[in-house]
């Protein structure tokens, strides 16, 4: 009932354009410093291979298996955790340890 027209319009910038296209989940962020190695199994490479389910998914080998080495680009690890854990156990952080080291300590409390 009281709304009134300003005539003002939010103007969309590259920047945003980029972060949006390069997120893939509720984070959203300017600088993907963090580089993470993953091993995705068989059962789970043909998912890997039609959608990015990672934040600047690449993969990088696609061994004789079937299953995958993929690489990624992320801000921060709460970024991907929740993917890891959708995927296990089917998917293994290779790098950064500290991020395999943090999967393993959340499902040791777990």
């Amino acid at each position: 009932k009281t709304i009134t027209p300003m005539n003002k319009y939010f103007e969309i910038t590259s920047d945003i354009t980029k972060i949006l296209k390069e997120s893939t989940n509720i984070y959203f962020e300017m600088e993907r410093k963090i580089t993470v190695k993953l091993s995705a199994a068989k059962k789970a490479a043909k998912y890997f291979k039609v959608k990015e389910y990672l934040p600047l998914q690449k993969i990088t080998k696609e061994n004789k298996d079937g299953s995958l080495i993929l690489e990624c680009k992320i801000a921060k690890e709460e970024e991907i955790l929740s993917t890891i854990f959708h995927w296990l156990p089917h998917i293994k952080v290779i790098e950064p340890k500290e991020l395999d080291n943090k999967v393993k300590e959340i499902l040791k409390q777990y």
